[in-house]
């Protein structure tokens, strides 16, 4: 693989075009008071009554697995842009914490249907064709529902099996109205009560909000993953591979590929029923991750296992190119520069330490008590803990402390309503007095991704390669470093 890496560094650029909300789907006021009515309804029902009913509930961890359960089922019915909410949280453990993040697991891959009318509408109108003429079969069901779209076995009138990917009707309009309620609230919520990781939400609900432009128009989804099968043949990565796109049966709404049967990465049960060397798949996709996104300073940004199917020959085939991540040259060169350190290049730490204190705020190392040397060798032990130890030692959650979180509350947040207000008058008192750092703009989006997909390669590693480490052959990575030593610019 290595010794055609660096070509991938010089092919074709990959363009995304992020719809624009303003014009495809302006906001009238009518639907956000509708909006806005259903969205107090729901959060009336699902959160606030739970809150007062835990009252009640003696135990602690009761009450905070009754809170998450129903903050799940609030975020599906409130559907679309709340449930790409939920997943973040889903996805991120460590700000959100182990039970929420947990709860939250039910909207990855879990969500309804559309009539079946509604998608029969909407594939003629993009393909400007009647069904029957592009597809000589379409189950009316789908096999996969998430949060903008569903997914539909069919069979091209060529007799080629595909599936269909459609977006929900309306999704455009839906996911500006409600960006145009969130935002400010989240705005208001992270000056009013500066606590965990409430801070933050300004910057994660603009993250989201690029992302879901992007996901909008499903056209760059396609030209993503035709560009990603390009790079996969350049690098001549083996047991990877991205399921072909059907241009001709595709459009802004609709988008066709091949039709891939497999077990999900993290079904043991589906993988043991076959021949599958799984620990072989995952290094393979852990490598080959590493490859892309050195040369191109671009890859998978939503790497769970409901898109990472293990194929009956042994072959990890990626799904839903949806979340794409993107290093800017100073992240892409952080990334390298951490991996190189972790590979014994003690030059590197004073590089990694810097860009790190960049995306803090200037006063974090007083708050903290520690000076820049003794914040170097933090960020070393960590970063060579995330990258040499092996996967049943690993533990990223302890690695990521809460945004902003006080010493003496890291350990739980209250859920009384007075210990919540106690505290965050105690946090408003300090930001006003200076003695807590005002909220920094976080790391660049695609810094935050790649943290995302650490996260999940720790998963797949403690399931298939315990005793392994993420760099598990140091040889490799080395050689995939020279051979990428020109990649300082994103594609």
């Amino acid at each position: 693989m290595t010794a055609r890496a660096s070509a991938a560094h010089h092919a074709g650029r990959l363009d995304i075009v992020p719809v624009d909300l303003s014009t495809v789907a302006p906001v009238r006021r009518s639907a956000s008071l509708r909006r806005l009515l259903q969205l107090s309804a729901v959060v009336m029902h699902r959160v606030l009554l739970v809150i007062v009913t835990n009252r009640f509930v003696r135990d602690r961890d009761r009450r905070k697995a009754r809170l998450g359960r129903s903050l799940a089922i609030a975020v599906a019915e409130l559907g679309v842009t709340f449930v790409k909410i939920g997943q973040l949280l889903a996805s991120s453990p460590s700000i959100a914490g182990k039970t929420l993040s947990d709860a939250m697991r039910v909207v990855l891959d879990d969500g309804p249907s559309i009539p079946f009318e509604d998608v029969r509408r909407i594939v003629e109108r993009d393909l400007g064709r009647r069904m029957e003429d592009v597809f000589a079969d379409f189950e009316p069901q789908p096999f996969a529902a998430a949060s903008l779209a569903v997914v539909h076995r069919a069979t091209l009138v060529d007799g080629t099996p595909v599936a269909v990917k459609v977006l929900r009707p309306d999704s455009a309009t839906i996911v500006a109205t409600d960006l145009s309620l969130v935002r400010p609230f989240v705005r208001w919520l992270a000056r009013q009560v500066p606590i965990g990781m409430l801070p933050a939400l300004p910057d994660a609900i603009d993250g989201l909000a690029e992302q879901l432009a992007e996901e909008l128009d499903l056209r760059n989804e396609a030209r993503v993953m035709r560009w990603f099968d390009e790079m996969v043949g350049i690098i001549g990565a083996k047991k990877v591979r991205v399921p072909a796109t059907i241009a001709a049966a595709s459009g802004p709404s609709v988008l066709t590929m091949e039709l891939v049967e497999g077990a999900k990465i993290d079904d043991l049960t589906g993988l043991a029923t076959g021949d599958i060397d799984a620990r072989s798949a995952v290094k393979a996709l852990i490598e080959s991750w590493f490859a892309l996104t050195l040369c191109t300073g671009v890859f998978h940004g939503d790497m769970h296992a409901g898109n990472l199917l293990i194929a009956p020959d042994g072959d990890v085939v990626l799904l839903d190119w949806g979340i794409v991540g993107r290093l800017p040259g100073p992240s892409l060169r952080f990334f390298r520069r951490s991996l190189e350190g972790s590979l014994g290049d003690e030059t590197a730490w004073p590089e990694v330490r810097d860009h790190l204190l960049s995306t803090m705020p200037p006063s974090a190392l007083d708050s903290l008590g520690i000076g820049p040397d003794a914040f170097l060798q933090i960020v070393r032990t960590q970063t060579m803990m995330i990258m040499t130890a092996p996967f049943r030692e690993l533990d990223l959650m302890m690695l990521t402390p809460m945004a902003s979180l006080p010493a003496e509350a890291q350990a739980e947040l209250p859920d009384s309503p007075r210990d919540w207000i106690r505290v965050v008058r105690a946090e408003r008192k300090k930001l006003k007095s200076g003695e807590l750092p005002a909220p920094q703009d976080s790391a660049p989006r695609g810094e935050l991704l790649l943290v995302k997909q650490l996260v999940f390669f720790e998963r797949y590693g403690k399931l298939f390669l315990d005793d392994e480490p993420l760099l598990y052959d140091t040889d490799v990575y080395r050689a995939l470093l020279a051979a990428t030593a020109d990649a300082t610019t994103t594609t």
